[in-house]
């Protein structure tokens, strides 16, 4: 398969993998995720391209993400995290994506990770502000990333607890290292 090389290529695929709603979902991630990187002088291209793709694999069937999911070695009780990292994984092996910046922003959506990027964060954040499910959120993140990552963070862990379901040990240690450097 051939590289898309725009937005506009890029927008296309995708929206001939998804449902309508999940699209118009991931073009309003693309749309605020540039903007929070705006107001962060990160690189608002890379930021709308990885806002865009996010959820690439999210209805993927869990019977064809499986086998990816153990290659890539996520939690195999957990499978409503793996369409982050199987989505950057296809979009690398099958598309040619190739920024490991975009790519990582895209694997890490789902449940963070302890070492995230500024990028990584600005697309975490931007994925639940175009959901609307955290009050504030989209104004915090314009003025303290890291703050709204955090809060990110525990919206996502407090809804699995209150659903009862089980956490993804990336998720916790996520929230632990936030924690951590908000103590700084």
């Amino acid at each position: 398969m051939s590289t898309p090389s725009t937005f506009a290529d890029w927008e296309a695929l995708l929206r001939g993998r998804i449902s309508a709603s999940r699209f118009e979902h991931s073009l309003r991630a693309a749309r605020l995720a540039a903007e929070i990187a705006r107001a962060h002088d990160l690189p608002e291209e890379k930021a709308a391209l990885a806002g865009l793709l996010h959820d690439f694999a999210h209805e993927m069937p869990e019977a064809e993400m499986a086998p990816l999911a153990r290659e890539l070695g996520c939690d195999p009780d957990i499978p409503a995290v793996w369409h982050g990292p199987i989505a950057a994984l296809i979009l690398r092996r099958d598309y040619g994506l190739v920024a490991g910046d975009v790519l990582s922003a895209i694997a890490r959506h789902t449940v963070g990770a302890p070492d995230m990027t500024p990028l990584d964060e600005v697309v975490f954040v931007a994925d639940l502000v175009a959901h609307d499910i955290v009050p504030g959120l989209h104004e915090l993140a314009l003025r303290d990333l890291r703050g709204a990552t955090l809060a990110a963070s525990a919206a996502s862990v407090g809804d699995v607890l209150q659903r009862r379901r089980r956490i993804d040990l990336v998720a916790v240690r996520t929230w632990n290292a936030l924690l951590d450097r908000a103590m700084l």
